[in-house]
């Protein structure tokens, strides 16, 4: 007579179903939920007459959110410190509006903006908030990235290489930002 089912027996076969359905999930997931990459610009910022420049990194991880941080790398020529900084924020491209103090061609070229808030550590002590918008541009005759300190009334550029931003600023001491 043959043995019922009983639910220890189909344990085994349940188990295969649930093994097979994870490993398509495995198959099919990298190619639909690949991680974000990480976006690095660079800035030769300008210094005043006897100090040297500084070559300024921004790092972002874009997403529904973007997390950034902000630093300072060592070079021969170059002021270095530890100040640092990081940024939250979220795609505001719908709503922004380009402000007064903006190069037309800027404002032209945006394609993505970004609105947020840094905080920035500085090295000599301390440290503050404020708001930031990372706009990003076609690069058609501009910086492809800048950075707007909003509560400041000032924007600057950044470029994808050091190079690029040796580049546009060659003598270092070139004020570049727009609004100051």
């Amino acid at each position: 007579m043959p043995r019922p089912t009983t639910s220890r027996s189909m344990r085994p076969r349940a188990l295969s179903i649930l093994l097979a359905v994870l490993a398509t999930l495995l198959l099919v997931a990298p190619s639909t939920a690949a991680p974000p990459h990480l976006q690095t610009w660079h800035r030769l910022n300008p210094a005043p007459a006897g100090a040297d420049p500084e070559h300024e990194r921004f790092q972002c991880l874009p997403g529904v959110t973007w997390v950034c941080r902000y630093d300072k790398v060592p070079g021969t020529g170059l002021h270095w410190d530890r100040t640092i900084a990081t940024f939250h924020g979220k795609d505001i491209t719908a709503v922004w509006e380009c402000p007064d103090y903006f190069d037309e061609a800027v404002c032209d070229g945006t394609e993505q903006v970004i609105g947020g808030v840094a905080t920035y550590v500085q090295d000599e002590g301390g440290a503050f908030r404020t708001g930031h918008e990372l706009i990003l541009t076609d690069g058609d005759g501009i910086a492809p990235f800048w950075i707007n300190w909003a509560d400041f009334g000032f924007a600057c550029p950044w470029y994808g290489t050091f190079a690029e931003a040796q580049a546009a600023n060659p003598t270092g001491t070139e004020v570049d930002c727009m609004g100051l």
